[in-house]
């Protein structure tokens, strides 16, 4: 998700590699300041992360997006 000069990773990586650990991970980076994306801003900046994660579900809500845990549920033996 981007905004501006903001954006923002959920759940980065492959997902079947993130699945056992605890939470959703978020990565947040300023592309104006760190535009190699070597910083994670999210612990920073927690409000810019649950507005841009608002916008996100919005976004697939809108767009009728299938979250990729039940796509894994419906084709269990997808390599990707």
């Amino acid at each position: 998700m981007y905004q501006g000069r903001w954006k923002l990773l959920i759940e980065p990586g492959w997902y079947l590699q993130t699945l056992e650990a605890p939470g959703i991970a978020y990565e947040l980076y300023d592309l104006d300041a760190d535009p190699a994306e070597t910083t994670n801003l999210a612990k920073s900046h927690p409000k810019l992360v649950k507005k841009l994660v608002a916008m996100s579900e919005r976004w697939k809500a809108e767009n009728s997006i299938v979250d990729y845990s039940k796509i894994i549920t419906l084709k269990p033996k997808d390599p990707y």
